[in-house]
């Protein structure tokens, strides 16, 4: 299942008061600010993994999920949900995976080949989307088993990273996942086009 908003929708909301528009605003920032902030901890991660600092590199990590959850919940709550915002939350995920996974793999090779699946199921995504952008004006992002899957990730990425390893039947379910969620998606997008060409 994904989620889809107009590229319309990012344009800020303008009020026709001064006080209205600093409102609007401040919303703005505040539904950003934890979405952003994921990316120096995300630059974090890769320091502590780069520096053998396990135990920072986990920290560090499940700050990133959980920023990850909030930070689309807080938009929806103070109802500042954009394409915008959308489109920039999936490009930190795919970048911050693709990354540490590319890091993790100089000192754990053995992560090469599940790594392999999850960066590639990354970039076949990441080209669906930016379709979906280019022809369609439209920003579709994962939900539902989409977040499950990237806690999987997280998850599995952090046994690595504490472990030196992973349980094969866990790097299984993963990749699994990751086959899964992007059918899902690539099924989901040509649906939502279907629908706007009957249009």
């Amino acid at each position: 299942m994904i989620a889809t908003l107009p590229l319309q929708a990012s344009s800020p909301v303008i009020s026709s008061t001064r006080q209205g528009s600093t409102h609007s605003r401040l919303r703005g920032i505040i539904s950003l600010a934890p979405t952003v902030a994921r990316i120096p901890i995300a630059t974090l991660v890769v320091i502590a993994i780069l520096g053998d600092a396990h135990g920072r590199a986990a920290v560090w990590l499940g700050a990133f999920v959980v920023l990850d959850i909030v930070d689309g919940l807080i938009a929806r709550a103070i109802d500042r949900e954009t394409a915008f915002r959308r489109a920039l939350d999936s490009t930190i995920d795919h970048v911050a995976i693709c990354t540490c996974i590319a890091v993790m793999t100089v000192s754990h090779p053995a992560i090469l080949s599940a790594g392999a699946i999850i960066v590639l199921r990354d970039i076949i995504q990441a080209g669906v989307s930016a379709q979906m952008i280019r022809k369609h004006h439209v920003v579709a992002t994962g939900r539902g088993l989409h977040a499950v899957y990237t806690i999987l990730v997280a998850a599995w990425g952090l046994v690595w990273i504490l472990r030196g390893d992973s349980p094969l039947w866990f790097s299984w379910v993963v990749g699994c996942a990751g086959i899964v969620t992007l059918a899902d998606y690539v099924n989901s997008c040509n649906s939502v086009v279907a629908r706007r060409t009957e249009i």
